[in-house]
This record gives C-alpha cells, sequence and structure tokens, in this order.
C-alpha cells in the first residue's frame, strides 16, 4: 500500500515532522490535526509536545487544480531540497514533469512528498543513491517535505473523521497518487478518483499494520530486503488481529 519502487527505500519522517492545516475553520482544522498527531505518535519515536517549523501542509481548497497551479507557479521545486542542505543538483531541480501532470489531474486528494537521504552519521545524501543495486547500508530515506491538497467539492460526502484519517495515512505513507486501493483501507475512500460510500469509516487495522510495519522497518538492509520485512510485518500483524477476534 505505501508502495515505493521495488530499488528504492520507502521513506518515512523523523521527529522534526511538523503538519499544518491551511484554508479550514474550526472546529475542523483541529479535527484534521488530532487525527494526524494520534496516528503520528503511533509510529514516530519522540515526537515533542508542539512544533515551529512546519514541513506538511494539508490544503483545504475549493478547486484542488486551481491551488496547485498556484503552488506550482510559485514554488516549483514543490519542497524538494528543503531539508536536505541543497547538497545534490536534484535539489535544485523541479519534480518530473509526468509527476507535475498527475498533480494537475483533477481529484479529491492530491499529494506530492520530498525525500533526502540521511546516512548513519546523520549526515546527508543525494536520494537518487539509494537503490538494492548499491547494497547501501545504514541508511534512512527521510520524508522532509509533504504537500496534500483536498479539494472540497470533489471529496464532499466523507464525514470528518474518514477525511481525516485519510489525510493522515496519505501524509505518514504517501502511497502512489491515482491508484486504487483494498478495500479494507481507509484508503479506498476515494477509489475510482470519487467518494465511495462503502469505505471504512476510519484507519482499519491493514491501516495501522502498514504504518507500524512501515516505520519499524530496519534501515540497515537494502531495499529488497525491507520492502520484504515490511510485507512480511503486515501480513503477520492482520493474521494476529484475526485470531484474536474469532
Amino acid at each position: 500500500m505505501a508502495s515505493g519502487q521495488w530499488d528504492a527505500q520507502l521513506p518515512r519522517w523523523d521527529s522534526a515532522f511538523c503538519p499544518g492545516v491551511l484554508g479550514l475553520e474550526e472546529p475542523f482544522q483541529g479535527i484534521v490535526l488530532k487525527h494526524l498527531d494520534r496516528a503520528a505518535r503511533a509510529v514516530i519515536p519522540e515526537l515533542p509536545a508542539t512544533c515551529k517549523t512546519k514541513n506538511a501542509f494539508i490544503i483545504f481548497s475549493e478547486n484542488g487544480s486551481a491551488m496547485f497551479d498556484a503552488i506550482d507557479k510559485g514554488v516549483p521545486t514543490l519542497g524538494d531540497g528543503y531539508d536536505s542542505s541543497h547538497v545534490s543538483k536534484q535539489d535544485f531541480e523541479p519534480p518530473d514533469r509526468r509527476i507535475v501532470a498527475q498533480l494537475r489531474q483533477d481529484r479529491p486528494v492530491r499529494w506530492y512528498r520530498s525525500t533526502s537521504l540521511q546516512y548513519s552519521n546523520g549526515a546527508w545524501g543525494d536520494a537518487s543513491a539509494q537503490s538494492a543495486k548499491f547494497d547501501n547500508k545504514g541508511t534512512l530515506l527521510r520524508t522532509t517535505f509533504s504537500i496534500v491538497i483536498v479539494d472540497q467539492n470533489l471529496a464532499a460526502g466523507a464525514s470528518w473523521g474518514q477525511l481525516a484519517d485519510y489525510v493522515a495515512f496519505v501524509v505518514l505513507a504517501t502511497p502512489a497518487l491515482g491508484e486504487n486501493f483494498n478495500q479494507n483501507s481507509i484508503m479506498s475512500l476515494y477509489d475510482e478518483g470519487r467518494f465511495q460510500s462503502k469505505a471504512p469509516s476510519l484507519m482499519t487495522p491493514l491501516d495501522d499494520a502498514v504504518l507500524r510495519a512501515l516505520y519499524a522497518a530496519d534501515p540497515a538492509q537494502d531495499a529488497h530486503a525491507e520492502q520484504t520485512q515490511i510485507a512480511a510485518s503486515v501480513s503477520n500483524d492482520v493474521m494476529h488481529k484475526a485470531r484474536a477476534t474469532h
């Protein structure tokens, strides 16, 4: 579900994670932040009680495509290089235009994340170097910046709890944009690009298992081994819970 290239690590946030919600009044802004904070604290160790430097922006707009166009025009890098000290040429380049084309398409929720490679000694490196082919050890692909745009018109139909949990999973796992998802996941809420009335009402045990496995995976292994570990952990977790309920 937290899909990625088979030869690349799956990114995750660290304790610098600091979300902000724009375009919503209270109490709805608080609902989204509460759900996101609860999900993040379950998987990210040592999150501070408060944070100052926002790096995960959830933006609510009546026209998601127009909002993205405005962001793309003002910040064409979409946050790339935000937290890696401009250590590689890639940090100064905008995202692949094929990705941008996907982000321009009308959809209830769209998202983009920036990543940087962090070595075991704390130094930052070029994220493109992380590959199972190079057998890198002791590295962690960090999510360092993300933008999530919710089109309030296209996203209509979901409860605030559903939408908040959907956004929380997107921010923490960043699955591939435009995919359809397992019906036992909150991510099926907008399968086929529209609200699905039979989707779960909140994050499910499957969603919890995916997030736990993603954030608990040992980074000191190549990408193939990491993703195999995550898949096995999710399977074991779900099977254990299934046995416990019977």
